[in-house]
């Protein structure tokens, strides 16, 4: 039987997505910084890259920091950033 050789970039996708959303302590930021750097390369060279947010602003965070009078530069860090994986806790498009 012939080993299958591709594999759809959108179940790629929702894997990494389920990756990066994870808040167990073996999902660290390094973990999910590696996760984005393989699905950024397989977006990219599949001209499927349409951007990414992050969990913690998709979660709340927007609406948080609006509420605390819209801080900026690292004062907006909180508002974007998960506990859990940091800057990497991402949700791609």
């Amino acid at each position: 039987m012939a080993k299958r050789k591709t594999i759809n970039v959108d179940f790629m996708k929702a894997f990494a997505n389920e990756q990066l959303a994870r808040t167990d302590e073996a999902a660290t930021k390094e973990f999910k910084m590696g996760i984005c750097v393989m699905i950024e390369k397989i977006l990219f060279m599949t001209d499927n890259y349409a951007g990414f947010n992050y969990i913690e602003w998709l979660n709340g965070g927007f609406e948080r920091w609006q509420a605390d009078g819209e801080p900026e530069g690292s004062a907006k860090h909180p508002y974007m950033y998960s506990k859990h994986g940091g800057e990497y806790a991402r949700k791609y498009y």
